[in-house]
Order: C-alpha cells, then structure tokens, then sequence
C-alpha cells in the first residue's frame, strides 16, 4: 500500500506524538512503498508558519526536506495532472490543501493518512 501523508499527520509522526494512532504510526514505519509527503504539506506549512499558527524547528523549504529525507519519506512535485484532477473533484470541500492530496493520492493510487473525514467525501482512500 502507498501512504501520503496530510501535514498534520506528517508533523505529529515527525514529532512522535502521542496523538497519532500506534496502528497508523506503525503502517506508515512498515510501509513497503516509501511513504509520501506532498509539496503541497510542505506549502500550508509555510502559510501556517507565515501567519503565526505553527511553530516548527526548521524551516519549510530545504531544512525540513532534509528532514523528510532522513526520516524516508519521498517529496512528490506538484504536477498539471494533479492540478488537473483537483479542478474535477466535487465541490463540497473547499480547502485548497485538501483537494490538491486527494488529487495526488489518486493520481498516485495511494492513501491518504489523515484524520479528516473530507477524503471519504472526496473519494479518497484514508487511513487513521
């Protein structure tokens, strides 16, 4: 099975979180298929981060793909195809963010880490 991880998901797996489910940290530690980390997480991030609602101790851009890196996760680019798939899921869900990795993860015929219930809306496979 191919993981993407949401960014909050992301963070609290980096982080070791006691948030994060045992059996989630687990699938995405036992992926056979390295695990996935959009650009896209790594952009709300920045936004987040821009705006004072997150506080992390690297920056979004090459320190924290490094961090991915170490940590064996892949950075997927954000592709036209991508963008052109979000433009056709349905419109009861608004966020930018979330629309863009449900149109990555179909594109990647992966699942989505997430504990948002809007992927299900938006037909994408979820873990959590």
């Amino acid at each position: 099975m191919t993981l993407l991880l949401d960014t909050r998901p992301l963070l609290l797996f980096l982080s070791g979180a006691p948030e994060l489910p045992n059996r989630v940290a687990e699938a995405i530690e036992g992926c056979e298929v390295m695990p996935l980390v959009s650009i896209v997480s790594m952009w709300e991030m920045a936004v987040k981060m821009g705006i004072g609602k997150l506080r992390l101790p690297y920056t979004p851009g090459d320190q924290f793909a490094k961090v991915l890196g170490d940590s064996g996760f892949e950075l997927l680019a954000l592709g036209m195809n991508t963008l052109e798939r979000a433009a056709t899921l349905p419109s009861d869900h608004s966020d930018p963010f979330d629309r863009l990795l449900a149109a990555e993860a179909l594109a990647q015929d992966a699942t989505v880490v997430s504990a948002d219930g809007s992927f299900d809306r938006l037909g994408v496979p979820r873990l959590w």
